[in-house]
């Protein structure tokens, strides 16, 4: 039997056709050293270009327009006046290392996957089947969430950076993947395998910019 949903707008709440990467909780690293993060129905993320953020709701995207201005971002907006779908925010993306995932939605066992993109020298290189992609700056962690902190290596991969002098990048994954890491290495990136297939670090102070996909 077809059952026809209301037409409320509440359930086209979901990734805007405009965004290239999918609704999910994200977190915008600034090179100043703020961060904003939270939920959206997708974002943008050009390099050289702008980083723009979706939101179906008005409210929602008045909270990421305080959260950016809170970090230090200028901004532009449509969200001065009523639209007819999407809002944006939107900022340069050269006032950020980059974006990661901000917080797991799930419980261990049953982690959605995603996809990480790097760019180095020009070109861009894709990660699939990652579970967890954070960024740590020199002497700073990548603040896992105290839940999972303790699963796939994750707390490994904070004491490996602990002695670090650079920024890095924290990947984690399920199982398996080392002809994938094998493959970046090749590359030009310097990777340490911190668990086989599972946890890995990568040098990011020569990468120009990274950004995460939440496809779970």
């Amino acid at each position: 039997m077809f059952v026809s949903l209301p037409s409320s707008p509440r359930y086209l709440e979901r990734k805007a056709a405009a965004a290239r990467f999918n609704d999910g909780d994200y977190i915008f690293y600034f090179k100043n050293g703020a961060t904003a993060s939270g939920d959206c129905d997708g974002y943008s993320s050009e390099y050289g270009g702008k980083t723009t953020i979706y939101e179906w709701w008005k409210s929602d995207i008045k909270n990421w327009i305080k959260r950016l201005k809170a970090a230090g971002a200028n901004i532009e907006t449509n969200s001065n006046k009523y639209q007819h779908g999407y809002y944006w925010v939107s900022f340069p993306t050269n006032l950020i290392y980059g974006t990661g995932l901000h917080e797991m939605r799930s419980v261990w066992g049953n982690e959605p996957t995603g996809a990480a993109y790097l760019r180095r020298n020009g070109t861009e290189t894709k990660i699939k089947n990652t579970v967890d992609f954070r960024f740590a700056q020199t002497s700073k962690d990548f603040n896992w969430e105290s839940g999972e902190i303790k699963n796939h290596n994750r707390r490994s991969l904070s004491v490996a950076h602990s002695n670090k002098d650079i920024p890095e990048l924290g990947v984690v994954f399920t199982w398996g993947q080392e002809k994938v890491m094998n493959s970046v290495s090749a590359r030009g990136y310097s990777i340490e395998e911190v668990s086989k297939g599972e946890a890995y670090i990568i040098d990011a102070s020569t990468i120009e910019w990274f950004a995460y996909d939440d496809e779970g």
